[in-house]
């Protein structure tokens, strides 16, 4: 069997949101374009302590506030206050659209890959050793309890009565969350709460920001059981930017490659594993194209040449908006276990949301 694990990263968020037809922007880019919507509104004393920086084209908002930070002043410290509100607002408040009052989104493409894990498994010779995020939401959550009878965030937390967060903690699955959770609250025990918080403060999470601080509970803990995930023999990176401002991510994946010498495949898009694949090189990332059997998959899917320049086109980020990578991989993933199950395949009709892709 395969030991495989999960690397998630906003973008997986992107392509369920985009998929559902929401267009809701919650890649890096537009939620800068909301924080200095929000530094419009925020008046002329907020302006004039960081409008020069947070309006420079190109500006990267993790970047701007560890500078802002690392200063110690009190002005300074109250800017990279509001942009981290800013931030978490931005977020929040745009992955808060997706659920339409008692009905709650359900990320179907998270889903279906993990319900082909959970029924087939053994079909497919594979098996999950756990899942790390660097996402704030809870779309993994949602995906893991819908098809698991319970998963684990690799520390000790609960939920509070009031709150139908609608999955069951237990000894399941392990979902690391490396940065934290906007529904995690920053008080010892910690719980999950329900709902948006007022101030950046009450959330246990790490903000943005080039050095993430992760010293403190539970992210020491977080960080040390994710060398244990990462114990695998293939790394599937999907919707992560991989970006220098996560550097210590990247040290995790060079560290622990060097000892475990695990494959790690990216699933985005293609001229993205590219400039991955160029900027980290000693990680040996394997791009979407590149996986065996996916380029075929694609040629057959759109009628392109399979070796033709014409396909690398289509599976680029300039054609998102008629290819949602992520769609494309799960089903590419649907139609290997439909061979894997041979005569068996009719399996899937009975699936609750395989069959839906």
């Amino acid at each position: 069997m395969t030991k495989v694990a999960y690397l998630f990263g906003a973008g997986i968020a992107h392509a369920e949101t985009t998929l559902a037809g929401y267009d809701i922007g919650v890649l890096t880019t537009e939620i800068t374009e909301g924080i200095q919507n929000q530094l419009v509104a925020a008046g002329e004393a907020m302006n004039v302590l960081v409008g020069d920086d947070l309006l420079t084209k190109g500006v990267d908002v993790e970047q701007l506030i560890s500078l802002y930070e690392s200063t110690g002043t009190a002005k300074d410290n109250k800017a990279a206050l509001f942009l981290r509100n800013s931030f978490m607002k931005e977020v929040s408040g745009r992955l808060g659209k997706v659920d339409q009052g008692k009905k709650r989104f359900q990320p179907m493409l998270m889903t279906s890959m993990f319900e082909m894990h959970q029924r087939h498994g053994t079909d497919l010779q594979e098996v999950i050793s756990g899942v790390l995020s660097l996402n704030y939401d809870d779309f993994a959550e949602r995906a893991l309890g819908a098809v698991y009878d319970s998963f684990n965030y690799g520390f000790s937390i609960t939920a509070m009565e009031n709150v139908p967060i609608g999955y069951k903690l237990g000894d399941g699955l392990t979902l690391l969350k490396l940065h934290g959770s906007f529904n995690w609250s920053n008080d010892f025990p910690p719980t999950i709460v329900n709902g948006q918080r007022d101030d950046a403060d009450q959330c246990l999470w790490i903000p943005p920001g080039v050095e993430k601080k992760k010293e403190k509970y539970p992210f020491n803990v977080l960080w040390g059981k994710a060398k244990e995930i990462l114990d695998c023999d293939v790394l599937r990176v999907i919707g992560c930017s991989l970006s220098r401002n996560d550097w210590q991510l990247i040290s995790l994946l060079h560290a622990a490659k060097r000892v475990r010498g695990f494959r790690i495949e990216y699933v985005d898009y293609e001229d993205k594993g590219k400039q991955k694949a160029d900027e980290y090189p000693y990680l040996g990332i394997v791009r979407i194209l590149s996986l065996e059997g996916f380029r075929k998959h694609l040629a057959d899917e759109t009628g392109l040449q399979e070796s033709s320049k014409e396909i690398e086109e289509f599976a680029s980020w300039e054609n998102r908006l008629r290819f949602n990578c992520l769609q494309e991989w799960v089903k590419f993933r649907k139609v290997a276990l439909e061979a894997a199950l041979g005569e068996r395949a009719m399996e899937l009709s009975n699936s609750q949301f395989i069959k839906q892709i």
